[in-house]
C-alpha cells in the first residue's frame, strides 16, 4: 500500500479492482505518556459499503513495541481523553449517523497490561 503524508489507498486485487478500494487515513498520532503512543486510524471503503475506526495504544511489552490496545470502531469515534491510566472514547457523532451513541471508558489495568472497559455510559455521563 502506498502510503505517505499519514494517507494510504489500496486494492483488494483481482480483475476488476479499483485502484483505490480502501482508504486508510491517520487522523491521529500522539504521545501520551513516556511509553505510550496513541494511534487513530480511519478506514473507509471507497468502491463499497463499510468505515471503521481503529483505535491503538502502542507500548513496550516484554522488551517489545506492541499494541496495548486495539479497538476498531465502526465509524463515528472521537478520543475525548487519552493518557496512560485512561481511555475515552466518545460516540456521539456515531449516534447522530444512526448508531448507539455513548462513551465508553477503559482504565489501565497493571495486571493485565491493558485498558480495560470500566464503563459504558449511553448518556456519555460518568457516574
Amino acid at each position: 500500500m502506498d502510503f505517505s503524508h499519514g494517507l494510504g489507498c489500496y486494492s483488494e486485487g483481482g480483475e476488476y479492482s479499483s485502484p483505490c478500494d480502501w482508504k486508510v487515513a491517520v487522523s491521529e498520532d500522539r504521545i501520551i505518556s513516556e511509553d505510550r503512543r496513541l494511534i487513530v486510524v480511519y478506514t473507509d471503503h471507497m468502491t463499497g459499503h463499510g468505515a471503521w475506526t481503529d483505535v491503538l495504544v502502542l507500548g513496550c511489552r516484554a522488551g517489545k513495541v506492541t499494541a496495548l490496545f486495539n479497538h476498531p470502531i465502526f465509524r463515528g469515534l472521537d478520543v475525548e481523553e487519552a493518557s496512560a491510566d485512561k481511555l475515552v472514547l466518545d460516540f456521539s457523532r456515531w449516534m447522530a449517523e444512526g448508531g448507539t451513541g455513548g462513551r465508553q471508558v477503559y482504565v489501565w489495568s497493571k495486571d493485565a497490561q491493558t485498558y480495560v472497559l470500566e464503563g459504558y455510559y449511553p448518556d456519555r455521563k460518568e457516574p
